[in-house]
């Protein structure tokens, strides 16, 4: 996990959730990743960076990311996933590589 990510997590987490799961980044990384995808939205525009899941056709998906640093970056993948959670993890996974640039 990202440190940047990490101190964003416990700082907007409930307290009672912390409490509840001590090692909170472990039950985090557990939960199915459709559970994680919301989160992982709210801390991109919370740095900046705006994903997008796209479908492009009956089965075809793919994912747009808009990083607001100086001026407005654009990011789109020459590939397209069969599903959306395919298309979603890239997407989180090219995120954290231009939030550690």
């Amino acid at each position: 996990m990202n440190e940047q990510f990490e101190e964003w997590i416990l700082k907007n987490t409930s307290q009672s959730i912390s409490y509840e799961y001590p090692d909170y980044f472990t039950w985090f990384e557990n939960l199915e990743f459709k559970y994680q995808w919301g989160v992982y939205l709210e801390f991109f525009d919370s740095v900046g960076i705006e994903i997008k899941d796209d479908l492009n056709g009956l089965h075809d998906f793919s994912y747009k990311i808009y990083h607001y640093d100086d001026e407005l970056d654009i990011i789109e993948p020459f590939k397209m996933f069969e599903t959306r959670t395919e298309a979603q993890q890239e997407a989180v996974k090219k995120a954290f590589e231009i939030l550690e640039k």
